[in-house]
């Protein structure tokens, strides 16, 4: 789809979501969007049911699109007057059945008065019942379609800018743009503690470096840290910085992060300087640990130990998620992205109906183990499970009328329940930082899980 005019992006906006796409057309089998690009593209006729249509539905090729068409031809073609199309509006928008079958007869009523054949009224009606409870506000279609046509201008021909400028203005929604700036050729780094402000920057190089705030438990210290720098070495970096506003937690969280690499070659040595110095380390550090070490008993160096198990250290990846909300150094998806986009067909939550089934494709990030209270089997295991989506959902955010304003954003971690009888059967496929299918049921309240593809271990059997 190429638009030639904001009239076609208008347009698109308004019928490329998923309610759109459930409303069939009882005549040619077709939903909105396939009627609309093929009679677009020539393919099929544009077929009006009263001459009073060309001018209401010309620019949407004969369809119903937006509230605004649904209420130009309450007037023109059955009399109504201003106040009493919004009456029709609010009914067909709802889907209330009672105020459409009351409205639907005096329009037909009003429509042979007007010296229109009362079974083509009828079928008009049918017409904006079918697409009208999911038609658009114009206005709103216009504001959408031109925020669009600036964004994609200024994402074209300044790219790094433009993807610095997401990151900073919606941190939230960092994983899906770092997956978004990676596609594009844009790297993605983490903070540093002497090239990193306190919010996302783009670097001299052209990469987009991670802000210092955005590391757990370092946001309000991170303003400071900033002003003081830049910093030759960690003894350099204790020495300026006021314990008061790094408390261990503070620098600990720091390293874990990477954020002293620069200058201390990596993460462990940066450990060790911060550690080496302070009273419950300094005697013990450069010993052995002792044989009771639950995690050595007592065959490794005790900073070894300590930095390894307690601290996890080494797993720079799991830290990342951690701390920083996704795993920035590497990218644990990369091998798996042409499966994900192929079979992901998650619409967002709020867009599936109950009982809807769907595909999602990401990372398991978190598992939080439950047991049952009531029901069948009281005291039975189940979870909470959440994945990373490295693709962005179909969110429809879009207002069907200003009495039910109700947005949504992008998701960037889905919530799942996988229930006992389903948590027993892929619970051995259920592991923090794997890429995995799994398919999803919409419940009155959430998704339920029904089955878990581990992409990992299919790729190992291929």
């Amino acid at each position: 789809f190429q638009p030639r005019s904001i009239e076609d992006l208008c347009t698109m906006i308004a019928i490329y979501r998923p309610g759109i796409t459930r409303a069939v057309d009882s005549e040619t089998g077709l939903n909105l969007l396939e009627m609309y690009m093929q009679k677009r593209e020539g393919k099929r006729p544009v077929k009006f049911k009263h001459s009073k249509l060309n001018a209401i539905l010309g620019v949407s090729y004969g369809s119903f699109v937006y509230q605004e068409q649904i209420m130009e031809t309450c007037v023109e073609l059955a009399g109504y007057t201003i106040v009493e199309t919004d009456r029709v509006r609010k009914a067909v928008a709802k889907s209330n059945y009672e105020d459409m079958k009351e409205e639907a007869e005096v329009f037909v009523q009003k429509c042979v008065e007007q010296g229109i054949d009362q079974k083509t009224a009828e079928s008009i009606f049918d017409d904006m019942r079918a697409f009208g409870m999911y038609g658009f506000n114009k206005s709103h279609g216009y504001g959408y379609s031109m925020l669009s046509y600036w964004t994609a201008w200024v994402k074209h021909h300044y790219p790094r800018e433009y993807m610095t400028a997401l990151f900073r203005t919606n941190p939230a929604d960092s994983v899906v743009y770092t997956r978004e700036a990676r596609r594009m050729g844009i790297e993605v780094l983490g903070p540093d503690i002497n090239e990193s402000g306190s919010n996302f920057t783009l670097t001299k190089a052209g990469s987009i470096r991670y802000g210092l705030s955005s590391v757990k438990f370092v946001a309000n210290a991170a303003a400071d840290i900033q002003k003081l720098g830049p910093f030759k070495s960690m003894d350099d970096f204790l020495a300026r910085v006021p314990t008061r506003r790094i408390n261990k937690r503070v620098v600990i969280s720091m390293i874990r992060a990477g954020v002293f690499d620069s200058i201390c070659g990596d993460s462990k040595s940066a450990l060790y300087e911060y550690c080496k110095d302070r009273k419950e380390f300094k005697k013990k550090i450069n010993n052995a640990c002792p044989e009771d070490c639950i995690y050595c008993a007592g065959r490794s160096n005790y900073f070894d130990c300590y930095a390894t198990n307690e601290e996890k250290i080494d797993d720079r990846g799991a830290n990342e998620q951690e701390l920083l909300g996704t795993m920035v150094s590497i990218d644990p998806l990369a091998d798996y992205l042409d499966v994900i986009e192929q079979e992901h067909n998650f619409p967002g939550e709020k867009n599936m109906f109950k009982g809807e089934k769907a595909m999602i494709g990401g990372m398991v990030t978190m598992i939080k183990p439950l047991v049952t209270k009531k029901g069948k089997n009281p005291g039975s295991e189940m979870c909470q499970l959440w994945i990373e989506l490295p693709i962005a959902s179909l969110e429809d955010d879009m207002l069907l009328d200003e009495e039910s304003e109700e947005s949504s954003s992008k998701d960037e971690s889905v919530q799942i329940v996988a229930f006992p009888d389903t948590y027993k059967r892929v619970k051995e496929n259920l592991e923090v930082g794997t890429p995995v299918l799994v398919e999803v049921e919409r419940l009155r309240d959430g998704l339920s899980l029904r089955n878990i593809f581990r992409l990992d271990k299919l790729r190992e059997t291929v």
